[in-house]
């Protein structure tokens, strides 16, 4: 039998990830600051920039060159 749907928090969320020339971008919603977090796994995250708001471009090879990788932010 099918649960009961979960509705998303409201909380905000990163707008975009993409890539880019250099890297991958992340975009942070208006009036919100976050630390932008990586994993590979999903279990394990390490610290990438604290503070950030607007645009963080990550250009770090070794996690931009990653065949899977995963970001998340953290809100402040």
């Amino acid at each position: 039998p099918m649960g009961t749907p979960v509705e998303p928090a409201n909380d905000p969320m990163l707008t975009s990830v993409e890539r880019t020339a250099n890297g991958v971008a992340i975009s942070i919603p208006a009036d919100e600051t976050y630390d932008i977090e990586y994993s590979t796994d999903l279990q394990n995250w390490s610290p990438v920039a604290q503070g950030q708001s607007g645009t963080y471009e990550d250009t770090d090879a070794a996690r931009t060159g990653d065949t899977a990788g995963f970001y998340r932010g953290v809100r402040q």
